[in-house]
């Protein structure tokens, strides 16, 4: 939700299951700068060592990179015109919601999902 609000996240890392952070947020939660996509996956590493059990980390126009203690994927972007962002993180937290009620465990098949998703939303 914000940067504010999500230092008040750490202490109860190892409570949650699945956690969308932005690039911003993963950075402020791991102190792990993320340029790319291997420093997100060292970042969503590090949200597993605190316990969190499925990462999703936005990269805004470089997709999605998700991870759990057996998965990883990455998935890019799907649009190629962007008429407003407004919404396509809400859109893909919604749509993570929507694999884990459906029984999509697939790390690579939930990022393009969110993807698609996200790119109907901008």
């Amino acid at each position: 939700v914000s940067i504010v609000k999500g230092k008040r996240v750490i202490p109860i890392l190892d409570k949650i299951d699945t956690l969308k952070p932005n690039r911003i947020e993963a950075e402020m939660m791991t102190g792990i700068k993320i340029t790319d996509c291997e420093t997100a996956q060292i970042a969503a590493a590090k949200l597993l060592e605190y316990g969190v059990k499925n990462v999703f980390i936005s990269l805004g126009k470089d997709g999605i990179m998700a991870m759990s203690n057996d998965q990883s994927a990455h998935v890019p972007t799907m649009t190629t015109k962007i008429v407003s962002a407004n919404g396509a993180g809400d859109c893909s937290t919604a749509t993570i919601v929507w694999c884990r009620y459906r029984g999509i465990k697939n790390l690579n098949q939930v990022c393009e999902y969110t993807q698609a998703a996200a790119s109907i939303a901008l």
